[in-house]
């Protein structure tokens, strides 16, 4: 499944996908919150959650961009480019 068909899904059907096929990459934490990154299908979700981490503020889905960049120092990738 691409993002575009991911995006064209309910919100309840997203949520599900999410839990079920999510994959956890990392977590950062920020005075103002804390963040983390998962991997679903080819693109990436990040929530964003209360400074104490116990309630979700914001789910955001892309593929690329500024939002990884607090994560580039700690993801490993784990396949060589040509593979």
């Amino acid at each position: 499944m691409d993002i575009l068909e991911y995006l064209d899904l309910t919100d309840e059907k997203q949520t599900d996908l999410f839990w079920a096929n999510g994959k956890h990459i990392d977590t950062t934490n920020t005075l103002t919150g804390q963040y983390q990154l998962f991997s679903l299908y080819s693109f990436y979700v990040e929530l964003t959650l209360t400074p104490e981490g116990k309630r979700i503020q914001r789910f955001s889905i892309f593929n690329s961009g500024a939002r990884l960049d607090k994560y580039a120092l700690n993801i490993k990738p784990t396949k060589k480019p040509w593979e």
